[in-house]
């Protein structure tokens, strides 16, 4: 963060007074949100056409492009940076102003920065739909779009914290903290997340790493920045307004969802030590969320309280207090031996995503545009019920699906019939309704969103439209006779300087324990037998091919390549060591088992005639298989990857 000079007679300084209507950054505003509501509702669209390939496996299976490996992780790729980050970055440059009483700072730099994330996010989707997986969850960019990005976001730290700091003269509000703290946190994760080179477990733990700092810090954190200013503005509070609780939630709830994050390494190859943390802060969570949704309880007894905007910040605040139950278990050995690596892990991701954070986001927009302000109230609360419902459904459906499979992996462990080869069919038994509740609540979910996108662009022209953001002027005007603690502590403001030292520290602590710590654990390096023999790949090789369009084609999205030390794993194999995976670049211990796990798939017999049949006609080889058709591989591709599962042994095989 820079240091800025703070009085009111900057303003000339900072926007030439022929800019006046556009101080509060309505145009840099308008534009991440529009471009932010386009890709929700492509997001959600693909994100519907995702969950319809496994419905219909066989339909367009001669589009690659529309293959589940491909079409899944760029649907949700466009959902959390095209949809939620840009969203998330439009609703500081809101808010920022409004709560200071100051113009937003570099404005050009805004737009630059808007216009270098928006393409660099669509080139990566793109790229992923092309084929160029790196094979990272939420990590799946080309390294040089991953620079791109990095350099867009630094332009948004640069221009959030100029403002933050030319805000301090007055103190800073809560709005600030989070906003303020939240981009440097992005950019950090993004950097440290990217950093290339890293084999085995250590890349996995990069990621686990990655994806627990974008959900807790930048999500949660600037979420809750969008929290707690609609709670302020609509019903009546003063943005400034701090208790204890709002200095204690700040400085705990990010940094505990974080860490919370390491709960799903449960039963994994990763340190002992590292699950232990994991469980240990899922269990924690439990708190600092509770401290959040106390100190915002308040308000919901103000007239403001009953608006359709508040209506879809309680319904996230809903899904965000079940999100450390969903988490926990995961991380409880007791119940991550049913719901481990099954689709309550995707569950989870999507009560933070479309849950929590999309109907906080929703909830901004639905109070900033003047469209759809004007819109009438039956419509506004159709989009909220339909959106609840369908967002609702879809994950408890997953939540379900979860147990479901792990109960039934327990049994067949239990009698002998582990879940792989056609002792998997029974597992896909219980998923055929789930597979259709699922599919037609995003489906529903899509449509609501693209009511949205319409609602949006139907008034483009409309000097109305989003009128809110050159309207408004100062907050000062509307809270000034509402100072109410409701009877909580007061609490003292964050000053600058120790938002600046304080986030970065906090940021260092999460990154040594969840990633660096971990890292130079000694057998992460040390390469087992079983990789000297099976999984040591060279270049040039059929099995290393094989190995790329695995990793391109998404295949790991539904097949793990992991044993563990449990029950329900029994029968898949020897259990999995760290070294086994040292040799590898990343390693594809994969997600969920939609699918059975391939750690010894050429041991249980899979050879490359019987993959390559399976991948070009799953149903004729396996009548039960939900596995969509890959129809559009080459005949090169195909004897690959075939190649490639094949050689995941147990042992050398000549």
């Amino acid at each position: 963060m820079t240091s800025e000079p703070t009085s009111e007679s900057l303003r000339d300084d900072i926007i030439p007074q022929d800019q006046d209507e556009d101080l509060f950054a309505g145009g840099v505003a308008v534009l991440h949100l529009r471009l932010a509501i386009f890709f929700l509702a492509v997001s959600s669209l693909m994100l519907s056409l995702s969950a319809a390939r496994l419905v219909f496996p066989d339909a367009f299976s001669e589009v690659a492009v529309l293959s589940y490996g491909r079409l899944y992780p760029a649907a949700i790729n466009l959902l959390v940076y095209g949809w939620l980050t840009l969203g998330l970055i439009g609703a500081a440059y809101y808010i920022l102003p409004r709560v200071s009483g100051f113009p937003l700072r570099r404005q050009r730099t805004a737009m630059l920065a808007a216009c270098l994330l928006a393409v660099s996010y669509l080139a990566g989707t793109i790229a992923v739909l092309a084929g160029g997986n790196e094979g990272r969850q939420y990590l799946e960019f080309p390294i040089w779009i991953d620079g791109l990005i990095a350099l867009g976001l630094l332009l948004v730290v640069r221009v959030v914290t100029s403002h933050v700091a030319t805000n301090r003269a007055d103190g800073l509000s809560p709005a600030d903290w989070y906003f303020g703290a939240a981009v440097v946190w992005l950019l950090l994760s993004h950097v440290v997340g990217g950093i290339p080179g890293l084999n085995g477990v250590n890349a996995t733990l990069q990621t686990s790493f990655y994806r627990g700092t974008l959900f807790g810090l930048w999500f949660v954190g600037a979420g809750l920045g969008v929290v707690y200013y609609l709670f302020s503005k609509i019903t009546g509070q003063n943005p400034r307004r701090i208790t204890q609780l709002t200095v204690a939630g700040f400085w705990s709830v990010t940094v505990v969802f974080a860490m919370a994050s390491a709960a799903r390494l449960t039963y994994t190859t990763a340190p002992d030590w590292l699950e232990t943390i994991g469980v240990v802060f899922a269990i924690g969570l439990l708190v600092p969320v509770a401290i959040i949704l106390v100190d915002l309880a308040p308000a919901l007894r103000s007239d403001g309280a009953k608006s359709i905007s508040i209506r879809f910040v309680v319904a996230g605040a809903v899904a965000f207090a079940l999100v450390p139950i969903i988490n926990l278990g995961l991380g409880l050995r007791s119940s991550n031996v049913i719901v481990g690596m099954t689709e309550w892990v995707n569950g989870l991701d999507l009560l933070i995503l479309l849950g929590a954070v999309t109907f906080w986001l929703l909830g901004f927009i639905h109070h900033a545009s003047g469209t759809l302000a004007n819109a009438p109230v039956r419509t506004a609360r159709l989009h909220l019920l339909v959106s609840t419902v369908a967002v609702l459904v879809a994950v408890g459906t997953l939540l379900v699906s979860g147990v479901q499979s792990g109960l039934t992996w327990l049994a067949g462990a239990n009698e002998g019939f582990p879940s792989m080869g056609e002792g998997f069919g029974s597992t896909v038994d219980v998923w055929t309704g789930n597979r259709w509740i699922g599919f037609v609540s995003l489906g529903l979910f899509a449509l609501a969103q693209v009511w949205l996108l319409k609602a949006v662009w139907r008034f483009g022209s409309d000097p109305a439209l989003f009128s809110a953001f050159v309207s408004e002027k100062t907050p000062a005007d509307e809270t000034e006779n509402f100072d109410e603690l409701e009877g909580l502590p007061a609490g003292s403001p964050v000053p600058l300087r120790l938002l600046q030292t304080g986030s970065v520290g906090l940021f260092a602590l999460v990154a040594l324990l969840l990633f660096v710590f971990p890292i130079f654990e000694t057998e992460h390096r040390e390469a087992t037998l079983l990789a000297e023999s099976s999984r040591k790949y060279s270049a040039d090789t059929l099995v290393e091919t094989g190995r790329d369009v695995y990793l391109v084609e998404g295949c790991w999205y539904c097949h793990t390549q992991e044993v563990r030390a449990i029950i329900t794993d029994v029968g898949l194999g020897p259990v999995a060591r760290p070294g086994d995976y040292a040799l590898e670049e990343p390693a594809v211990t994969g997600i969920v088992r939609i699918g059975p796990d391939l750690m010894f798939a050429g041991s249980r017999g899979l050879n490359r005639i019987f993959v390559s049949a399976l991948l070009e006609d799953p149903r004729a080889v396996r009548p039960w298989s939900t596995m969509p058709a890959h129809n559009y591989l080459s005949a090169g591709d195909l004897a690959a990857v075939s190649a490639y599962v094949e050689a995941l042994n147990t042992y050398e095989t000549e």
